[in-house]
């Protein structure tokens, strides 16, 4: 196996590991922010929100799946689009810095590891092909 194949399957892999967590989460909070709006007066805070976290969510997902399907067809952009998300995902997991400090070093770690083998992935020569 070559030197840049292993970073691109881990990379596939736990894209879609995160893309079959997210996706749920996602149908969870349409549906949540839903109820909230339905409730009424409190409910609308909950809805409002949901909004905002479907606003991120949104994106996300899309970028996310078609980092996946970039690295799975080695599209260049994929491995620079897998390094813009995780650094998004490393700016938005420093506002957990203080309650779930654990977490936040799994968080780092992982993405640190995904930003290198990123990086790995772009030095590799099948990546550098054109078209």
């Amino acid at each position: 196996m070559e030197v840049g194949m292993w970073p691109r399957k881990f990379l596939i892999i736990t894209g879609i590991i995160e893309l079959l967590f997210l996706y749920p989460a996602f149908l969870f909070t349409v549906f949540f922010g839903y109820q909230g709006f339905v409730a009424g007066e409190m409910g609308n805070m909950i809805g409002m929100f949901s909004v905002a976290l479907i606003l991120f969510l949104v994106p996300y997902l899309a970028a996310r799946t078609a980092a996946v399907q970039g690295l799975r067809k080695m599209k260049r952009w994929a491995p620079v689009l897998c390094i813009v998300l995780s650094a998004l995902v490393l700016t938005a997991s420093l506002f957990i810095a203080f309650d779930l400090p654990f977490l936040l070093a799994l968080i780092l770690i992982y993405n640190s590891v995904s930003i290198w083998f990123a990086v790995v992935c772009l030095r590799h020569t099948g990546f550098n092909k054109r078209g």
